[in-house]
């Protein structure tokens, strides 16, 4: 009884409310996958996009925590080994947000009020 009332309530009131997430890509490689989705979640669902370097990207998402992920092009090292960078950090949507992915040890200026999440290399063991 108190699911179906709660499921009135917010069917009257248009469902949660969204949110702007600006996506800004500050590394000098295109990123191949960018997901967002409720923070723990275990299905992250499908790639919200892509984006060349120095490239915005503009997504929705509904007010809460949600967890912001995205996965860069293939880097060649010098020892003839790839690698692919992941960057990832959890965000409280409370209002339009901004994030700024950047390659570890060369962080940007970041706007005022903007996350900056680094890409960094893949733990080996």
């Amino acid at each position: 009884m108190r699911a179906t009332l709660l499921a009135l309530v917010l069917a009257a009131c248009g469902g949660p409310a969204l949110q702007s997430v600006k996506l800004t890509n500050s590394s000098p490689r295109p990123i191949t996958e960018i997901y967002l989705y409720p923070l723990g979640a275990a299905n992250h669902g499908v790639s919200r996009g892509t984006m060349a370097p120095n490239a915005t990207l503009v997504l929705q998402a509904p007010t809460g925590n949600v967890e912001v992920e995205a996965f860069s092009a293939t880097i060649e090292l010098e020892n003839h080994q790839r690698e692919h960078r992941r960057a990832s950090s959890a965000i409280e949507l409370t209002g339009p947000a901004e994030v700024v992915f950047f390659d570890q040890g060369a962080k940007p200026v970041l706007p005022p009020k903007a996350l900056g999440v680094p890409f960094v290399p893949p733990v080996t063991p």
